[in-house]
C-alpha cells in the first residue's frame, strides 16, 4: 500500500467516524439534547480531520515514500476500525431505547484513543518519510490527541472522569 492509498483509507475512516457520530447524535436527540449537541460538534471534528488528510493527500502527492512493512497488514488493520465503527453503529441502534449518555461517551473515547494510537504507530513504523512530512503526521497525532483530551474533559457531564495519562 502506497502513502496516498493510505490516507485514502484514513480519510475514510474519519468520515465513517463523523457519520456514526451524527447517527448516535440523531438517536440521542430527544432522550439527551446535551448529548446530541456533543456529539454533533465531535462529529464536525471529525470532518475537519478530514479536511487535513485530504491536505496531506494533496502534499504527498509527488513525493516517493518507501514502505517498511507488509502491505496485507495494512489492510487488515484499517478492516479492523472499519468493523468496530459498524459494531459500535449496531449496538447503539440496538439499544435504542435504554443507551445512557456514558456508554456513548466510553466508546467514543475508546475508539478515539485507539485512533490516535494507530496513527502515532504508522508515523513510527509504516513508512520513511521525509522530515517535513513526519512534522505533518506528528500535527495529526497532536491534533488527535488533543481531540481525545477534549473529549474526556467534556465527558464530567456525562458522569465520567479519566485519569491523566
Amino acid at each position: 500500500m502506497d502513502i496516498q492509498l493510505f490516507l485514502m483509507n484514513l480519510k475514510r475512516l474519519e468520515s465513517e467516524t463523523a457519520k456514526l457520530y451524527d447517527e448516535l447524535a440523531e438517536l440521542s436527540r430527544r432522550r439527551f439534547p446535551e448529548l446530541c449537541l456533543f456529539l454533533l460538534d465531535l462529529a464536525d471534528e471529525e470532518r475537519g480531520h478530514e479536511s487535513y488528510v485530504d491536505s496531506l493527500r494533496r502534499l504527498l502527492g509527488s513525493l516517493e515514500i518507501t514502505e517498511r512493512t507488509d502491505e496485507e497488514q495494512e489492510e487488515l488493520d484499517f478492516s479492523l476500525f472499519f468493523d468496530r465503527l459498524e459494531r459500535a453503529r449496531l449496538s447503539f441502534q440496538q439499544k435504542r431505547e435504554t443507551f445512557l449518555p456514558k456508554e456513548i461517551v466510553e466508546e467514543i473515547v475508546s475508539l478515539e484513543s485507539s485512533l490516535v494510537e494507530r496513527h502515532a504507530l504508522l508515523l513510527s513504523e509504516r513508512f520513511e518519510l521525509p522530515q517535513e512530512v513526519q512534522r505533518l503526521l506528528t500535527a495529526l497525532v497532536s491534533f488527535d490527541r488533543g481531540h481525545v483530551e477534549k473529549i474526556k474533559a467534556r465527558a464530567v457531564r456525562f458522569g465520567l472522569s479519566f485519569q491523566s495519562e
